[in-house]
């Protein structure tokens, strides 16, 4: 059990890459094209920390988990019949759900806005 006055170590925050920094970090192998082209934009406009990076690779591994379920409910629907033809949700919705959730948990652990930018405070105009 963690001692509640014993700090948690956070991983530093993702700030945006000094023009002298260096690029290039290759993305990790196993990562789909959509995920290699996130990994080498984030890591152009950011310096990520060694612990940052690990999140980033689990975040778009998350991506790559939602696009998957995605194309199997795409092919199979939302419903499928279980062994007594019975209407029940598709697992994947399943998968596709948590993996979402642990994408949205690693952006935010990077410290990475992931809400589109608004032109000012409040709801959006009803046009």
């Amino acid at each position: 059990m963690r001692n509640s006055t014993t700090p948690v170590k956070r991983p530093e925050k993702a700030v945006p890459r000094k023009p002298e920094a260096p690029e290039g970090i290759p993305a990790p192998s196993g990562l789909s094209a959509e995920s290699v082209a996130w990994w080498e934009r984030l890591v152009a406009e950011f310096n990520f920390g060694d612990e940052s990076l690990l999140l980033l690779q689990q975040a778009l591994m998350c991506l790559d988990r939602v696009r998957e379920a995605q194309a199997i409910i795409a092919a199979e629907g939302v419903v499928v019949k279980d062994r007594f033809n019975q209407p029940k949700q598709h697992p994947a919705t399943v998968v596709e759900a948590g993996a979402h959730a642990g994408l949205v948990r690693y952006f935010r652990a990077l410290n990475l806005d992931i809400e589109p930018l608004h032109d000012g405070p409040g709801r959006p105009s009803g046009t």
